[in-house]
């Protein structure tokens, strides 16, 4: 899960991950960060990590606020599909906007 601590932005990480699951009685699904440390401004090794077992890649609560990456990002997942989740949040935009 993008959420872990360090974020899971590389295919090491991915693989440390699934080999620490190995033998549980649970299935792990890696969730690969969008972005290099989940900043949001480097797109994160996105191709690597789902040849290591990554199923899809955000970066978790956090919004990207570069639009041109999250484009980039689709893009780049199109070739080998990739699932990519994005926070829909707008820090620029949102103001003090409520919704009843």
């Amino acid at each position: 899960n993008p959420g872990n601590d360090p974020v899971t932005d590389n295919k090491g990480a991915v693989t440390f991950l699934l080999n620490k699951a190995q033998k549980q009685p649970v299935s792990l699904l890696p969730i690969g960060t969008l972005t290099r440390k989940s900043e949001g401004k480097d797109m994160a090794e996105l191709y690597d990590m789902q040849q290591a077992g990554a199923i899809a890649f955000g970066d978790y609560k956090r919004s990207v606020s570069n639009p041109n990456m999250l484009k980039l990002a689709l893009q780049y997942a199109q070739n080998f599909d990739g699932l990519v989740m994005s926070f829909p949040q707008e820090n620029k935009i949102a103001g003090n906007g409520q919704v009843n």
